[in-house]
């Protein structure tokens, strides 16, 4: 890969940027034979440099699930946290699903609508669903179906299958709406074609 062989000697000079995609590649083993620990090792050195905001979120993500290295929250909630008050998207959910969860820190839902709010303002899907989702559960705020689909709707608007999905639900179950099978079976029939599968079984009972 052309890119890599422009990369080392970027990353070598102290080019955050470079190292951070270099610790893409070998993260996802492109150009590159897969290396996590290469991988972490760039990322490392990006986020030394100063605030690489990006880099702050893989190293995060390396922690929270394990790649490579033993699952660690409290530090992953660290990185994540530096990303995220620079106004990285991606972080402040990820940062918002640790206090959802109680993961490294104590379980907190309103510091969690937080977070996904200001995702949700940069058009992060995910955010949008997680908003959906607690407004749905009433958790750390009233439970409102209305303002729950309003923002499933607003992920499903931005190609996510997984609203789709749930959006279809709201509408075939009535959950704060009246039930339409029509409006359901559309919302079903574009998840699946975005590639959620369980939205077939909910097609086939509509029959």
């Amino acid at each position: 890969m052309e890119a890599v062989r422009w990369l080392i000697p970027a990353a070598a000079w102290g080019v955050s940027d470079a190292q951070a995609d270099l610790g893409y590649l070998y993260g996802n083993g492109l150009g590159v034979a897969k290396d996590l620990n290469m991988s972490l090792d760039y990322y490392n050195d990006a986020a030394s440099l100063g605030i690489n905001p990006y880099a702050e979120y893989e190293i995060g993500r390396f922690y929270r699930y394990g790649w490579g290295v033993e699952v660690d929250y409290e530090c992953a909630m660290e990185h994540f946290q530096t990303a995220a008050d620079e106004g990285y998207a991606s972080a402040q959910v990820e940062l918002g699903t640790m206090y959802m969860d109680g993961r490294g820190v104590a379980k907190n839902y309103t510091e969690a609508m937080r977070w996904f709010t200001l995702a949700a303002a940069q058009g992060d899907a995910t955010a949008e669903i997680n908003i959906g989702y607690l407004y749905a559960s009433g958790f750390g705020v009233n439970k409102d179906f209305a303002e729950s689909l309003k923002w499933y709707k607003k992920s499903a608007e931005h190609g996510n299958a997984y609203a789709q999905y749930e959006v279809g639900r709201f509408y075939r179950y009535a959950w704060g709406v009246e039930r339409n099978d029509a409006v359901a079976l559309s919302w079903f029939k574009k998840a699946l074609a975005s590639g959620y599968a369980p939205a077939q079984e909910e097609i086939d009972k509509i029959g």
